[in-house]
């Protein structure tokens, strides 16, 4: 990992992905952590084949840290 994706991955999430195409009829953001990520992926391939939907990916490996992060906010 770079410095800055160690830093992300520490900090609770981590962009691994992106399904984008021109024409999209929505954007949305999956999270997975772990074994779920691979069916996140393919969630994202599905959404963006079948029904033109396109997604950020995020690895989510400490929703812990995420949800300190949301209360301290």
């Amino acid at each position: 990992l770079s410095a800055t994706a160690a830093r992300d991955a520490f900090n609770g999430m981590v962009r691994v992905g992106r399904r984008a195409a021109a024409g999209a009829a929505a954007h949305i953001r999956l999270c997975g952590a772990g074994s779920t990520l691979t069916h996140v992926m393919e969630a994202a391939d599905l959404l963006h084949d079948e029904w033109r939907i396109d997604s950020t990916i995020w690895s989510c490996p400490s929703y812990t840290q995420l949800a300190r992060d949301g209360r301290a906010t």
